[in-house]
This record gives structure tokens, sequence and C-alpha cells, in this order.
């Protein structure tokens, strides 16, 4: 129905209400009966008029009309609700004998209660702190009227306000990828937002937020690889924001990782000789992801080539040619326990584009020796892959096959090793071999020497390289080459001792005095140890010495300027082996004697203080005063005698203490300290004139005052534009007077009075005086 008129409103012409004479009449009624003129009690009230009772207090009598007055419950009663608050809607319903028609409207659970609001436009009421979000309560709402004479009426109906639920708290929309199963292809999407809100996903609604605003939704039958989803939330049936969230499907596990270990060809290696042998493996699935760490033992009888690289490649399947790809190589190749361990690590991120679907193939080959007395026949190459890929993981354990094959082995020679007596020659061999033999001298696999045995003897000598073997007992192998074969290997030990010199004496990075040298440290049987020392410009040999019960000393009578300098220690011992070990040394000055110090105050009070004495010729001598301030320096001559003015400045008064130190070089000797007595700080005065007297200007005038005893008072004065010496006296008994010569034009002067002390001390006093003529 359509709402009644606002109060005050202009009402409608179908609004049926009294003529002015006929309420005029009523008045004149109410007026002239005298009951009424006392008004009449709710209850009467409320019988003749009928659903209208009196807002009044018990007791009250209502001078009201009894006829006309009629109120009906409210019509139109919505209420909306937001995050601030709740609004409600109503038309009160009153007859027209009322001067305003509102509503009056109550939620008692919340302790809301709104009496004569106006409600056709919408009454807002903030949520009260008590009304929890997601509550809900309901409540009741009449008409209220108030009559011409200000009396309030309430329809004795009600409307309901319906049920009031006040909202949560908006929060805005997340979601994340709680979980994924590649095998099941599901993802659980989790994510916040407004309580009880509505979430959608592809326009339709996955999931309801609950009462802590968390949400989830499961999500089967995904594709591999990347899913992105568009998550919106709704709020009260209004869309509010929305999200994305991107889920990854990855390919399911496999039992084997996808990889298997596939057969390879016999491989022949002949002894003495070297073959690159296969080891393979097959894609069981796709797989675009490969980590696994290799580990290679060596058939029996053979060992593999340190510092070599273990290829690889790869192909379609069986049958197909296989292509080298660099990328496919091992890396961080390790052979071990004496050639017979090799380890690598393949990682497919070095491999653009890696891809590998079921059977493919790929494969490594590892550089494999045959000793020269390996036995002959079949063997094999094991090979164990520990690793991982996108598919799952790898465990591998196979092996290729390898058969040995070759000449019948030819013997060895004869060995002996030897060491010199002179440390700095070299070990060698001799020996006897078939003449004109090759020889052939290796350390492990690697060889280190070789030379060829005298055609008619088959005797043979050589040299062992220091810098190809190390140190203890080192065990070398010696074979000969007989048309072609190489014989079994001859063992054969040179023991090298150690070689591992030190400096005890002196310490690295410490400070020795000018002076003779005297280095210790200790050393290895046998060695023997030289010095060398360098000012970085320039190396000078130091001296050298045996090393005797584990210790070596070096003394020298060289004298080394202060300066920065590096010495090495370079011990040789048999075999021609010589090691290094250096330390760096300051060469330092000693530390000078304090010099002789004597302060003195000169007759002359106006000349500077001074300390005399003597120190080291071509020193500088510092003076400072206790807070280690220095106040001034001077250089020592020839004769090492000094002497340093004290600036009355740099100085306080009293007795002065200062410490005088000489530097010689960068090293500064101990301090001898000297007092210096300046007397106090008193400043002079002028007690005549007074400051702002007014004087005759005449010659003969006379300026007094007190001072220092002993001290010269110098008088001058100034007009600001001209200075004037008045005179100068010594105060006698603290006092003093100058009288002055000069005929002073009239004018304002200031008189100064500035006191001298002793060591040229000056303090100043002034006055304001005006002169008159």
């Amino acid at each position: 129905m359509d709402r009644l008129p606002k109060e005050g409103a202009t009402l409608p012409k179908t609004t049926t209400r009294p003529s002015r004479t006929l309420c005029a009449a009523v008045l004149a009624a109410l007026v002239a009966v005298g009951p009424l003129t006392t008004g009449m009690s709710a209850a009467s009230a409320a019988e003749d008029a009928p659903g209208a009772v009196p807002d009044v207090p018990p007791g009250t009598r209502v001078p009201e009309t009894r006829s006309l007055l009629s109120l009906a419950p409210p019509t139109s009663v919505q209420v909306t609700t937001s995050q601030a608050g709740f609004t409600v809607y109503a038309d009160g319903i009153c007859s027209f004998d009322f001067a305003s028609c509102r509503t009056w409207f109550q939620v008692l659970a919340a302790g809301v209660d709104k009496r004569n609001v106006a409600t056709k436009n919408g009454y807002f009421v903030p949520w009260p702190s008590d009304w929890a979000p997601g509550t809900t309560l309901t409540g009741s709402i009449r008409s209220y009227g108030v009559s011409i004479l200000g009396f309030g009426y309430y329809s004795t109906g009600t409307t309901s306000l319906g049920d009031i639920t006040r909202p949560y708290p908006e929060k805005d929309i997340t979601a994340r990828v709680a979980s994924t199963d590649d095998s099941a292809r599901r993802a659980r999407i989790t994510g916040t937002a407004t309580p009880l809100a509505e979430i959608r996903r592809g326009g339709q609604r996955v999931a309801t937020a609950d009462a802590d605003g968390n949400w989830e939704e499961t999500v089967d039958g995904l594709p591999v690889g990347d899913s992105t989803f568009t998550y919106e939330q709704y709020v009260g049936g209004s869309r509010r924001d929305q999200t994305t969230v991107t889920v990854h499907i990855g390919q399911p596990q496999l039992p084997d990782g996808g990889v298997a270990a596939t057969s390879s060809a016999v491989t022949e290696i002949a002894r003495g000789t070297t073959e690159r042998v296969p080891f393979a493996v097959r894609a069981t699935g796709t797989i675009t992801q490969y980590r696994t760490d290799v580990t290679l033992t060596a058939p029996e009888g053979t060992h593999f080539e340190a510092g070599q690289a273990v290829t690889g490649q790869a192909r379609s399947g069986t049958g197909a040619a296989w292509d080298t790809d660099p990328d496919l190589a091992l890396v961080d190749v390790r052979v071990t326990n004496s050639g017979r361990t090799l380890t690598g690590r393949f990682d497919s991120s070095a491999v653009r584009g890696y891809r590998r679907t079921e059977g493919n193939q790929q494969r490594w080959l590892a550089a494999v020796t045959a000793d020269r007395d390996a036995p002959l026949g079949d063997g094999a190459l094991a090979y164990a892959l520990d690793g991982t890929t996108d598919r799952g993981t790898t465990d591998i354990r196979s092996s290729s096959p390898v058969r040995v094959v070759g000449p019948e082995v030819v013997a060895g020679p004869t060995v002996q090793g030897h060491f010199p007596a002179d440390l700095s020659a070299w070990a060698y061999l001799d020996g006897t071999a078939t003449p004109g033999a090759a020889v052939i001298v290796r350390r492990g696999t690697e060889e280190i020497a070789r030379t060829t045995a005298a055609a008619g003897t088959g005797a043979f000598t050589v040299a062992i390289d220091p810098a190809r073997v190390g140190y203890g007992a080192v065990g070398l192998s010696v074979t000969q080459v007989v048309d072609g074969a190489e014989s079994a290997a001859t063992p054969v030990t040179l023991d090298y001792g150690q070689n591992t010199p030190t400096f005890t004496s002196p310490l690295d990075h410490g400070t020795v005095p000018a002076g003779r040298l005297r280095f210790t440290g200790t050393g290895n049987a046998g060695g023997r140890v030289q010095v060398v020392g360098t000012d970085f410009t320039d190396d000078t040999a130091i001296g050298s010495a045996a090393v005797v019960d584990g210790a070596w000393t070096i003394e020298s009578d060289l004298r080394l300027p202060a300066g920065d300098y590096q010495f090495w220690a370079n011990q040789r011992t048999r075999g021609g082996k010589v090691e290094l070990v250096g330390i760096n040394v300051k060469v330092e000055q000693g530390r000078p004697a304090a010099p002789t110090a004597v302060g003195q105050f000169p007759d002359d009070i106006a000349r500077w203080a001074f300390i005399t004495g003597r120190a080291e010729p071509g020193a500088t001598v510092i003076v400072r005063d206790a807070a280690g301030r220095e106040v001034g320096r001077t250089p020592v001559g020839p004769s090492g005698y000094y002497t340093l003015g004290i600036d009355p400045s740099e100085v306080g008064h009293g007795t002065v203490v200062l410490t005088v130190t000489q530097e010689v070089g960068s090293v500064e000797s101990d301090g001898i300290d000297v007092s210096l007595d300046y007397g106090d700080l008193v400043a002079p005065t002028i007690t005549s004139p007074a400051d702002g007297a007014t004087v005759s200007g005449a010659k003969g005038l006379v300026i007094r005052g007190t001072a220092l005893p002993g001290s010269t008072v110098v008088v001058t004065g100034t007009d600001q534009s001209n200075d004037a010496l008045f005179g100068s006296t010594v105060a006698t008994g603290g006092t003093w007077q100058v009288q002055s010569s000069i005929d002073l034009p009239a004018g304002p002067y200031q008189f100064w009075a500035s006191q001298r002390t002793k060591g040229g001390r000056a303090t100043l006093t002034a006055v304001n005086v005006t002169v008159t003529r």
C-alpha cells in the first residue's frame, strides 16, 4: 500500500479531515465541559479510541477528544542490513486527527528501543556492541502518533520486523593449493573469505565459507600440467571480489622411477690398452627430469683412467644410431680405490629440453684399461645408479660385459731405487731389462719417466723428477716393452720422508728490534734449511743450517733498517725435494729513553714560559697536556739540546702539568712530567671611574683599579673610532693607578685595563664612561 505522508506534509485530497467549524465546536466543547479540562485517563482514552493507547505514565489524564483518534499496525515494513548497522523502513498508520504519524520499533534482545522515529525513508541503527556477527534476532514495530495537543499514542497492534541477522565482517577472498595427488589427478584448494559467503567457480557454487571464513574445494579429473581457476566471492547474493590459483599436476609416479637398465654388447680390451665400455639405461615411461649418482666397479685385472671424461649418448630405441651429446656427460667424475672405482653424477637440468619417452635409451662410456698381466677371459663392469626422476626414484644395479684379450705376459725388469748424498740431486732407479727395451716408470696409472735399456747389457738408469712424486714411501711400478708387448710391472719404493719446515722464532707478523738477527725453527731429519729475506724490493740470503734433532738455528750479523720484511725458510731433503715456509716480520727501532726537561718562566712576564732539556740528536720533542693533547713540538739539533716555548693560550691557569716525550724514527719514548705554575686566574678591575660614570676630559684624569700583585697593567681608551694609550704601571699591593695626560673631547668612551702575568698571559676588563668639557 502507499506510504502515509511524512510529518508536516500536506495530506492528499482523498484524505478526509473535519471542517474548521467542527474543530472549533469540539474545542469549544472541551473548554465548556469542566471534567474534560482536567484530562481523561489512559484507559478511558483507549476505550474511546480503539487501537490508540496514550504514551503517558499510568494515572495521567489526557485532555483529548473522545472520537476519531485511531492507530493501526505499520505497513510496508522492511529491514536492510549493512556492515555498519541496520535500517528499518515502515509506514505508520494514523487517523487524520494526529499532528504527526511515525513509528516505534524494538529489538529488545539487543537493547534497541526507538520511539517516535521517522521510518518512511528508513531509520538507521548502528549495530549494538553485544549483537555478535552472524546472530539473528527479531523485533516488532508499532505506529506512533502525536496529537495536536502534543500527547503521544501507539498502536495496540504490532508488525514483526522479521529476522535481522548481523552480517559477518567482509574479507577479501584468498585461495591456495593445499595439496595435490598426481596419480589421482586431484587437488584440494583452500582459502578464506567472508564468513558464510558463497564461493563460486565457473558460475557455480562450489563451497560456502564457515563461521570462521574458511572454505575448501576438492577438484578431480585435472589434466597433467598447469590449470588456473578463478574463485568468486558472493556476499548476500552480490559478487564482492575474486582471486585466481594455479594447480600443477605432474606425471604419476612409476615403480622404477621411469628408468631401467638395458643390456650392452661385449667390449673387448687387449692387455695394456684402453677401451670405452658402455653402461646403458632405458626409459619405461615419459620423464623430463633425471638426476642420479653413478658408481662403477672395474672388471678384474682392469682399472679406470684418472682424469677421464665419461661421455654420454642417446638414441630413440633399440637398433637406432647413438647420438653423442656433450651435455649428457657425467660431472664430478672421480677415480678412487687404486683405479678400481669410478664415481660421477648426471643431472638433466644441464640438458636443454630434456625428455625421454618409453623405449628411449641413454648410455655413458667409461675408459677402462686392462692391466699388462690382466687375466684373459670374460668379466663385467658393474654399475649402480641411485637417483630420482619426475616419476619417482631409481635404484639400478646392473653390469656390462667385458672380455680381456691379448698376448702372453712379458717378464718385468729388475729394478732398485737410490738417493744421492747431495740433497739437491734427484733420486733414481737402475736395473736390468731386455736389451733395447723401452723401460717405463709409473706412479699408479700415471707415467712419470722412461728410458731405453742398453743394447748390449740391458742395464738402465732413470732419474725421478721430485715434482712428479709425493712424500713418504712412494710406490712405483716399472715395466718394459718388448716387440710391442708391455711386461708385467716390477714394484719399487722410494721413501722421500717428509719436508715440513717451520719458523718458531720470530713469530709470523711479529716485531723484532733492529740489530743482530736470529731465526729458529723445525725441520726434517737429514734436511738443510736456508733463510732468505726480502723487503719487497731486494732479496738477501740470511744464512743456512742443517736440521739437527728436528730443529735448526740461523744467526746473522746483517742489520736491517726499520721496515716490513718477509723471510723464507727453504728446506731441501733427499731426492731434490724442496719446500718453503714464509713469515712476515716488522723490524722496529728500539724504544728511546725519555728526554730530560725543565720548565722555566722568563723575567719578562710578557714572554712565554719554556721547557728546556736534552734528547737524542735528530729526535722530535713533543709536549702534551694532562688530557694528552699536543701543545707543542720541536726538532732536536746535533747538540742534543732543545728549548720549546709554551703558548699560554694552549694551557690553563694555576699549576699546569705537561708531559714531555721524544720520538726517534716512528717510536716514541716514555714521558717525563714538567710543572709550570701560572698563578690564579684573577681579572683586573677598574674601580674609578665607575662603569657608566661621567668625568671631565681635562688632562690629569686618574684611572684606578685592582690587579694581581706584581702584574703589569696597561690602560687604553677608545671612542670607538680611535684608540689611545693612557699609560701602564705595576700593581703594588694589589692596586694600581694611571694618570692620563690626554685632553679628551666630550663624548662616550670605553677604558680598558690589560693585566699581564708571567708566561705571557693577559686578561682584560673595561668600563664605559661619558666625558664632558
